[in-house]
């Protein structure tokens, strides 16, 4: 059996996107399971009593000079703009990781939720959709909160006008906020303080992992190499500057 790689994210966290694109990029080298996992990172913030870094004067200064650098290495355009504080510190993130969890859901038949997250592999709506969602909050400075801003995410993300509306629906919906809750809690179960988290299982043995920059340790885990940040595989054609 592969070993699975469960990347537990949330749109509102950059390295969160970091850690996506990058598992997205070696999905096509490795011989590993990857299933991406939609989780709330206030509820884990509010869980363990943890804090955005950007409520932290001397951690949002080096953050941001940091987004800049890790950016350019990965080939992901992150960039700060004058509606990311508010959109991650006032706004939040929760209808977004709704819907991407209703995406997940429709992605899960006929599997027994009881034995697993809300999760779906790369190359997907999800994908899609998440990679969009970022673009919004954390490039152009757009709003992710909004119905209407989140159906223009979809109508980007070339999907009929049924299935959109089939998705906002089931948003709202009380199955998709327990889905969400279920894999934010696994996420806590796991010992998650923050996102992103990779839940790594490979020969019977499980571990979580945090952080964006832990594909060479996880390398070692299921028996691969590290290939560095892959930019020939970057959903992002053109190099930052």
């Amino acid at each position: 059996m592969k070993p699975t790689i469960h990347v537990y994210f949330d749109v509102v966290s950059p390295y969160s996107w970091i850690a996506f694109e990058t598992s997205c990029r070696y999905s096509r080298r490795w011989s590993v399971d990857f299933r991406f996992v939609p989780a709330f990172i206030a509820g884990i913030m509010q869980a363990t009593g943890n804090s955005s870094p950007l409520r932290l004067p001397v951690r949002k200064n080096y953050m941001v000079k940091d987004i800049e650098r890790v950016a350019h290495h990965f080939q992901v355009p992150l960039k700060i703009n004058d509606n990311t504080f508010t959109a991650v510190l006032e706004k939040g993130s929760l209808e977004a990781q709704r819907l991407l969890t209703a995406i997940a859901v429709r992605s899960m038949t006929g599997v027994d939720p009881s034995n697993s997250v809300f999760s779906s592999p790369p190359g997907g709506l999800l994908e899609t959709v998440a990679r969009r969602l970022w673009l919004r909050i954390w490039s152009t400075g757009e709003d992710i909160t909004t119905d209407d801003n989140l159906r223009t995410v979809l109508q980007e993300s070339l999907i009929t006008v049924n299935q959109i509306d089939a998705l906002l629906t089931e948003k709202a919906s009380t199955s998709v906020k327990k889905a969400l809750r279920s894999n934010t809690e696994s996420a806590l179960a796991l010992g998650a303080f923050g996102l992103p988290i990779f839940h790594v299982e490979c020969n019977g043995q499980s571990n979580m992992i945090f952080g964006s920059d832990r594909l060479p340790i996880i390398a070692d885990l299921v028996g691969e190499q590290y290939l560095g940040p892959l930019k020939e595989l970057s959903a992002f054609q053109s190099d930052l500057k």
